[in-house]
Formats: C-alpha cells, sequence, structure tokens
C-alpha cells in the first residue's frame, strides 16, 4: 500500500489505458508532426488563475472497501491546490495541502498531519517531480516530468490514432507518458504515467462542461497501480468557479502532531 500512496501522492493524493475497439493506426513518429498536434492541445486546453469547486463529491475505492465524502477544491495555478474533505455538514476533517514546496495531509480531527516534499520524491524516485506535474495531471492538461512545456514541442513524440482519438505517447528514462486525445475538441480524454508493467498512474476526464468561459470535465477518475495492489478515486464535480477569489491558506500546524501518512490512511 505504502508503494501505491507513493505514486498517488506524487500526482494526486488519494484502468490501465483505454482499450480501443477500433484498430490504431500509426500516423507518424516524426517530431514535426506531432509539435502540431502539442500546439493544438495547449491551445485548447484549460487556461485559468484560479478554480473553486465549492460543491465535489470525491469517493475512494481499496480493497473492494469504497468510501465517500463531500469536498472542495480550490487552485491557484503555479502555486497551490487545497482537498477540504468534509464528511458531515460542511465540517473538514481532512485536508489536503499541495504547494510548490510539498504535499501535506492534515487529520484536524485528531491534530496530526502528515507531508513529504517534492525534494523528497524526485530523490526516491530519480525524478524530477514538481507541483506543476500534479497540477497538470489534475486539470486535463499536457505536461512532462521533470520539463517544462517548451520540452514538448520540441520532443520526439510517438502519435497514433483510431476514428475518435489521438494518442500521443513518449518515454523518459524508463516512465512512460500517454495521452489520449479528442479529435472532435482537441482536449485530453487520459492521461497515463506507466512505470514498468507493474506501476501505473492514470486519469480520465469526462463530463465535459462549460463553467463560465471554461470547458473543463465534471468527473475526473483517477485509478493508481502497484501490482498486486491498486486504488482508485472518482471527483464529480457538481459547481465549479474560475478566475474568482479563493482560500489557499495553510492549517497551522504548530501544535499539531507529525505523522506517517499509514496512521492517517489505514493500510
Amino acid at each position: 500500500m505504502k508503494k501505491i500512496l507513493r505514486i498517488s501522492v506524487v500526482l494526486a493524493v488519494v484502468a490501465s489505458m483505454v482499450a480501443c475497439s477500433s484498430k490504431k493506426k500509426v500516423i507518424t513518429t516524426n517530431t514535426n508532426s506531432s509539435e502540431k498536434l502539442v500546439e493544438r492541445v495547449l491551445s485548447v486546453q484549460p487556461n485559468f488563475k484560479t478554480a473553486s469547486a465549492s460543491r465535489a463529491r470525491i469517493t475512494a475505492t481499496y480493497k473492494q472497501r469504497e468510501v465517500s465524502a463531500n469536498a472542495t477544491i480550490n487552485i491557484v495555478t503555479d502555486s497551490a491546490i487545497v482537498v477540504s474533505v468534509q464528511p458531515f455538514l460542511g465540517v473538514e476533517l481532512i485536508r489536503v495541502e499541495v504547494s510548490k514546496q510539498q504535499v501535506k495531509v492534515v487529520d484536524k480531527l485528531n491534530h496530526r498531519y502528515s507531508s513529504i516534499s517534492f525534494a523528497e520524491l524526485s530523490s526516491s524516485s530519480h525524478y524530477q517531480i514538481s507541483y506543476k506535474d500534479l497540477e497538470a495531471f489534475l486539470t486535463e492538461r499536457l505536461f512532462a516530468v521533470g520539463h517544462d512545456t517548451d520540452w514538448l514541442r520540441h520532443a520526439r513524440i510517438n502519435v497514433t490514432s483510431d476514428d475518435d482519438s489521438e494518442y500521443l505517447s513518449f518515454s523518459e528514462q524508463n516512465l512512460k507518458h500517454s495521452f489520449q486525445v479528442s479529435k472532435a475538441t482537441s482536449l485530453i480524454n487520459s492521461t497515463t504515467l506507466q512505470l514498468g508493467e507493474q506501476n501505473s498512474l492514470t486519469a480520465k476526464y469526462s463530463g465535459l462542461k462549460m463553467f463560465g468561459d471554461v470547458a473543463f470535465p465534471s468527473v475526473i477518475n483517477i485509478s493508481a497501480a502497484s501490482a498486486p495492489l491498486s486504488i482508485q478515486c472518482s471527483i464529480v464535480l457538481q459547481s465549479l468557479t474560475f478566475n474568482s477569489a479563493v482560500n489557499v491558506t495553510p492549517v497551522n500546524t504548530d501544535k499539531y502532531s507529525k505523522v506517517d501518512i499509514s496512521t492517517i490512511i489505514p493500510m
């Protein structure tokens, strides 16, 4: 379970690739063609300064056990993500705070917390994992772990397609990135990170809606697997507002006890 939590906390604090019934045909593997597709995706992907989901429902499934709770989610682009889990009458029990420096899970009921820095994650995984990777994974954006957006514009990326979708894939130090892109909208339908045969992290985005002037999925399904274990997390966004003032002030944990993540999230 610790291996799954490590994968999940890297790009979500919480399946495999979508199998297509039609036969894929290789379009190209040359940089020039992939550049055009990358530019299309970058030009239409969600672009905002802040996002606030005042009503969301999070459901997690592990070992045939399902837990659901209401939540709020606030994002300040390039800065912070705060998920407030509120199982009962809006009372915050668990809070997940992601900053550019670390991921922190706060158990407010029992006055304890667990945290891990991105520097620690990068050191233990040997990948330059950063806040921007997690934010991109959660917000239907194109990214490459350890690289900025400009790297994608010039990288050698494999492109395949079927009737409805195009698929971008590339590997960096054995970490395979795969993106399924809708031909109709050029928006990303799914993102998968694959490490070897048995470790993967996938997000599937569905229920596209217009929230103001931003097109964004209303359902995000996340799966993390590290054989023989797996965990699924569904996020349903019932209300979403962009580019308004949001509160991402961290909880003062000076009087909280620091514990292992397994103490807060049962293994």
